[in-house]
């Protein structure tokens, strides 16, 4: 796995950019050499081309219509504008009631007909208990949880890309070594050609020297198809973006020992993602808890309301704009009511069941901190074997490329058999492959640690 680093702005190199975006800058493409990707110009693509970061990002839109709609539904009155309604009705009665209620039969029932035509504005607010501040916590804990919910998503894309790049800088270098290794194969060729001529070797160990050139060419082009491989993952987490080479960085190769295991957990209780996603999740909780309660306050309500109407016989009130034509009618009121009685078993059942999701979200916040400590600290100890086998390997690898020196020229001097060289070498290869392999093997561990951790934890701190 490769590591993490955070996302710094400003640090992108704009003609690598528009290269890795496809985008010209004016002279044509044939003529230009494709240039080569950073790892902070890979870091910013993703950050904009990535689907996890921008679906991720596009969350954010939501806050601002949150914040008016919180603004309009609650701070302020709710209003109902009726710019125009008219109507026409009619309706037959055939009887009525007396002043005590009877029904009454009506002597000449005849269909009455009337129209009518308003306009008004019904100004509304409310307010139960702390129904105000608890909406207005709410908005305020849904922004923050999406902008965690971005900044968790960039620091996976961010892991992943220098994952990604660091497996093709990886690839990248065994082509390097590979190649190397051919020019030695060709080295032990020669001698074994030179020696045949002199009568100090079978053409058996021609032709096997030849053999061994021949399967390093056919390793070095199969290296070149897994270093193509590992550009074409790069660019499908960079959103598609083109991806021509990577440009080789420094390592963060240094001895762990200078890394305090305590001061890392901390760091990793506070910042960890998966935490800080939980400390949203019970904050929210915390305010579902105060919102159960708000039933159980009075609940205010004022009005207000102004209106105009044109009542008429027949169809004459339609379409009626005349103000001088219609009535004009104003209500104000005021209504406080306790509607805890209307449902007490039922409120008591949303309290109890708001505790519990709180309690039950503090657990698990509590497990995030737990597991946070855990794989820190099980990260910790793996970056530090794997930099001790980092050790043990270059030095094999020193030692290793010394005694192919030294078996190449006892070979061309003609104590050492071909046999016997070819073992040696082939003991250099792998040691040089491995030394390789455990540099970034150790940067693989090191990106997993500041994951784990939720920052960068490397001396320097990028």
């Amino acid at each position: 796995m490769r590591g993490v680093r955070r996302f710094r702005g400003g640090g992108t190199s704009g003609g690598v950019l528009l290269v890795a975006l496809g985008l010209g800058t004016g002279a044509p493409l044939a003529a230009q050499e494709p240039a080569r990707l950073t790892l902070d110009d890979a870091i910013e693509i993703a950050r904009f081309r990535n689907p996890e970061a921008r679906r991720a990002t596009n969350e954010l839109a939501r806050n601002q219509p949150e914040k008016m709609n919180l603004l309009f539904t609650e701070l302020l009155p709710h209003a109902d504008i009726n710019l125009f309604s008219t109507g026409f009705n009619g309706n037959l009665q055939r009887q009525t009631t007396d002043n005590f209620g009877n029904p009454l039969a009506s002597p000449a029932a005849q269909w009455v007909y009337f129209s009518d035509t308003r306009q008004g504005l019904d100004l509304t607010w409310n307010i139960q208990g702390s129904s105000l501040f608890n909406a207005f916590n709410r908005q305020k804990n849904s922004v923050e949880a999406r902008d965690r919910g971005v900044e968790s998503a960039i620091w996976t894309v961010r892991a992943d890309v220098q994952r990604e790049f660091f497996d093709a800088m990886e690839q990248q270098e065994l082509i390097a070594v590979e190649e190397a290794l051919l020019e030695g194969r060709r080295v032990d060729h020669e001698s074994a050609s030179r020696r045949f001529e002199l009568a100090g070797a079978s053409q058996v160990d021609v032709l096997d020297a030849e053999v061994e050139v021949a399967q390093q060419e056919i390793t070095i082009e199969r290296q070149r198809g897994e270093y193509e491989q590992a550009l074409l993952t790069l660019r499908q987490t960079l959103g598609g973006a083109e991806v021509p080479g990577v440009e080789p960085e420094p390592l963060p190769l240094f001895d762990p020992a200078v890394l305090d295991e305590d001061e890392l957990v901390e760091l990793a209780r506070r910042m960890n993602p998966g935490v800080r996603t939980a400390e949203a999740d019970v904050e929210g909780a915390r305010i579902g808890v105060r919102e159960s309660g708000e039933d159980w306050w009075p609940d205010l309500t004022l009005a207000y309301s102004i209106s105009r109407t044109s009542r008429k016989t027949d169809t004459e009130a339609v379409f009626d704009f005349d103000p001088s034509k219609q009535e004009l009618g104003q209500n104000f009121f005021i209504r406080l009511e306790l509607p805890a009685f209307n449902d007490l078993f039922g409120l008591r059942e949303d309290q109890a069941s708001a505790r519990v999701e709180l309690a039950n979200q503090e657990v698990t916040l509590d497990q995030e901190r737990v597991d946070a400590e855990a794989e820190v600290r099980s990260n910790l100890v793996a970056l530090r074997n794997e930099w001790r086998a980092l050790q043990i390997a270059e030095r094999q690898a020193a030692i290793a490329e010394r005694s192919a020196a030294l078996a190449r020229e006892e070979f061309r001097l003609g104590t050492r058999t071909f046999d016997e060289l070819r073992t040696t070498v082939d003991q250099e290869a792998d040691a040089r492959r491995q030394a390789l392999t455990n540099r970034y093997t150790f940067v693989d561990a090191l990106l997993d640690l500041e994951e784990s951790v939720g920052v960068p934890v490397r001396p320097g701190g990028r």
